[in-house]
């Protein structure tokens, strides 16, 4: 289920979504996985961003129906995705990004209790 929110919170400091579900739940974990042929797709709608205390935010924007981290303008912020079942092996890594011409970008890829890729600006 995707829950979508208004751009600008109904109240500046503190909005809360109620959702009233009806039956029991269902839940399930849910994993980026490998598909069938073990590509790795990390979507923007699955990210999870870190953002710091102050400074610019990175956050979800869509365009046209396609999403993507945008205002993605500080150091300090971060984005990953966690995923399972990645096979050892070497992977080709290939990201759809745009910014200055002097951007730069860190990637990283990390192991906790699953995999994490981790990326910077």
């Amino acid at each position: 289920m995707v829950v979508n929110v208004p751009a600008t919170a109904p109240d500046p400091n503190v909005s809360v979504i109620k959702l009233e579900i009806k039956g029991a739940l269902d839940v399930v974990d849910v994993f980026i996985r490998p598909g069938a042929d073990g590509a790795i797709a990390l979507s923007a709608r699955l990210v999870d961003l870190h953002n710091p205390q102050s400074g610019a935010s990175a956050r979800l924007e869509t365009q046209n129906g396609a999403a993507f981290v945008g205002y993605w303008l500080n150091s300090e912020a971060w984005v990953s995705w966690a995923f399972t079942k990645a096979k050892p092996g070497t992977y080709e890594v290939v990201a759809e990004v745009s910014g200055p011409d002097d951007s730069k970008a860190t990637l990283a890829i990390g192991k906790e209790t699953r995999p994490v890729f981790f990326a910077r600006p």
